[in-house]
């Protein structure tokens, strides 16, 4: 992070599974369980509405570069009953959010 703050990071595209670009008008669907500080509504934790571009960068400790790769990804490798419910909510949820009414340039860092 300290290099891309100073402004040196590579010009062209970079593959990263634990980086998401999110352009303005832009939706990200937290799924899952009820936490004890995260209560959901049918199975969707929280809803990220992107008003700017913005980098979602992900940490977390994996124990093999195969559990990093599928970052993101549902949890289980078949999609169970469950999990199809939780992300049809979000999709509805999204929905009734209606057409994003936000526009940015061109995504950059810097």
């Amino acid at each position: 992070m300290a290099k891309v703050e100073k402004g040196d990071y590579r010009s062209e595209p970079v593959a990263g599974p634990n980086l998401w670009r999110l352009k303005s008008g832009d939706r990200v669907a937290w799924v899952g369980a009820d936490r004890p500080e995260h209560r959901s509504a049918n199975g969707v934790l929280a809803i990220l509405k992107c008003h700017d571009c913005a980098l979602a960068v992900a940490e977390a400790n994996w124990d093999s570069p195969k559990q990093f790769a599928g970052f993101g990804a549902p949890a289980a490798p078949e999609m169970n009953s469950e999990n199809v419910a939780r992300c049809q909510a979000a999709v509805e949820t999204v929905k009734r959010l209606g057409l994003p009414r936000t526009w940015g340039p061109n995504w950059m860092l810097g």
